[in-house]
């Protein structure tokens, strides 16, 4: 297993199986195909785990390996009591992930890490060309396709989407390969906090965390706008707190994120197409009952609060999705303590990671703020993503002393 073809292969097959899974949208387009590769991919992972001698694992790789382990158990125990099918699928799923984040680990390249982060970079790049085009020339969708009873997505020059105003004013919220933008701006911001914890990273691709970073604002995203406005937020509340009078290694991060939370503030006070488009989100929506995305809280927090143990497993009540209350209200406190065990293991690692106060508060408030944008967040890509961040760990990581490394921790796995 030392030879350059395994290496190549557990390099390169990470970006394929996000491209392949959930929510991709070749997944819904393609559902035969994706499903079938996606499992040669995690078999062949399976029988190299089984195949290949004891490998070395640091001990934060360890501990997300075993979070894995746990979540998948507890949705397989909790599915089979309640004979709840999806949550037998998604543990099977999450153990498949681990087995395959071994061989990742077992490599120790930041190759699969980079070939993803170049690939969204390049992703990001071409859809803010596509918007520009779209809004300039306005064309119908070159492709379309439903893939759910409330959603559709359309191809429009070289990205996918699922907002386009193609016959009026040409606005274009661009997704990327994903079912929709608050996805793809999800998975940008855990590569690019994922890139702080190491200095090679930084350093090796500069050029495409800057054009991830800007780029990425061009998809309207509301999350992502949160997520931006969390980490200045963080860091200026981090510098107050520690009464850092230094911070030369971090002042490009911090003046490149407050000019672009400027620009956008500057836009926010504007009566702009793009503006309406982007606060639409927080009308009354047939989607929601004729109420708001707001009133979804409502629904879940009393479906938790009449099943505190168990949510609606129990109950069998309806749950809303995408609001910080669904994962409660699915499985109650049961199961949501483990299904965020590998968010809490990925949380720490990066925390940890990182030495300044500031960069420590700025990185917690943009992972809290994921439970107001995303809050599912044990999917298959999800944990594949951690465990890409966790790959890193044997790298130098970024710190303001330049001294901290992972690595020299090494244990057995």
């Amino acid at each position: 297993m030392n030879t350059r073809l395994p290496r190549l292969f557990f390099c390169i097959t990470p970006l394929l199986l996000l491209i392949t899974t959930s929510p991709s949208i070749f997944r819904f387009i393609f559902p035969g195909p994706s499903t079938a590769f996606s499992f040669l991919l995690i078999l062949t992972s399976l029988i190299t785990s089984f195949a290949s001698p004891r490998f070395k694992l640091t001990p934060w790789q360890r501990r997300f390996i075993y979070s894995l382990w746990l979540s998948a158990s507890v949705e397989m125990i909790l599915g089979s009591l309640f004979s709840n099918s999806i949550f037998l699928a998604n543990s099977l799923q999450v153990a498949s992930v681990s087995f395959f984040m071994l061989q990742v680990f077992r490599i120790r390249d930041p190759r699969p890490f980079l070939i993803v982060l170049i690939f969204f970079s390049a992703v990001a790049l071409l859809g803010c060309f596509s918007m520009l085009a779209a809004f300039v020339f306005k064309p119908a969708p070159f492709f379309s396709y439903d893939y759910s009873e409330s959603g559709a997505t359309y191809l429009v020059y070289a990205t996918f989407t699922n907002a386009y105003d193609s016959y009026l004013t040409g606005i274009m919220r661009f997704a990327g390969f994903f079912d929709e933008t608050g996805n793809f701006s999800l998975y940008t911001t855990i590569i690019l906090v994922s890139s702080l914890t190491c200095k090679r990273i930084v350093s090796t691709a500069r050029v495409s965390l800057i054009i991830l970073l800007l780029s990425t604002f061009f998809a309207l995203s509301f999350g992502y706008i949160i997520a931006i406005l969390s980490f200045c937020s963080g860091y200026l509340s981090g510098i107050t707190l520690s009464k850092v009078n230094a911070i030369s290694l971090n002042k490009r991060i911090l003046y490149s994120s407050i000019l672009a939370v400027l620009l956008v503030l500057l836009v926010s006070y504007l009566d702009t197409p793009i503006t309406s488009y982007i606060l639409s989100r927080f009308q009354p929506d047939s989607l929601y009952g004729e109420g708001t995305r707001f009133d979804l809280y409502k629904q879940d927090l009393s479906t938790f609060a009449n099943s505190p143990l168990f949510g609606a497993l129990s109950s069998g009540s309806l749950v809303r999705q995408n609001n910080i209350f669904s994962i409660p209200a699915r499985s109650g406190l049961v199961g949501s303590i483990f299904y965020y065990l590998p968010f809490a293991t990925f949380s720490a690692y990066i925390l940890v990671s990182l030495k300044s106060v500031a960069m420590r508060t700025a990185v917690t408030f943009v992972l809290l703020s994921f439970f107001l944008h995303r809050p599912e967040l044990n999917t298959p890509s999800l944990t594949l993503m951690f465990g890409l961040s966790l790959s890193l760990d044997p790298l130098s990581t970024y710190s303001d002393s330049e001294s901290s490394n992972p690595s020299s921790a090494i244990v057995k796995g």
